[in-house]
């Protein structure tokens, strides 16, 4: 009996020692998808790009002629990829649509 609850003990401290952590993959921000920038069109106006887009994460307090969109993806410990879209726009409509994506290493 004594050896079975040693034996046991044995198996559930190897077993937790050979774990490892699941690591989530982790979306912040708008999520971007490339039929969404294919939607968009110089000429529309806020309204439209906002159906399309949603609301922008980041505004301009001093003018509204520029709004960003932020998307950052992290897979675990692989690739972290950030995405930054800006659109700009004249009195109403849009002007310039810029993108950006930068791919981060994770600091081990």
């Amino acid at each position: 009996m004594f050896r079975l609850i040693i034996t046991a003990t044995l198996i559930t401290l190897l077993s937790a020692c050979t774990m490892q952590v699941y690591k989530l993959n982790i979306q912040q921000g708008n999520i971007v998808t490339q039929d969404m920038l294919d939607k968009l069109k110089p000429g529309m106006n806020k309204r439209q790009v906002a159906f399309v887009m949603g609301n922008p994460v980041l505004k301009d307090t001093f003018t509204t002629r520029q709004w960003d969109y932020i998307y950052r993806t992290e897979r675990r410990e692989d690739e972290i990829n950030e995405y930054k879209i800006r659109i700009n726009f004249d009195q109403t409509q849009i002007t310039r649509i810029t993108k950006v994506r930068y791919q981060v290493r994770p600091n081990l």
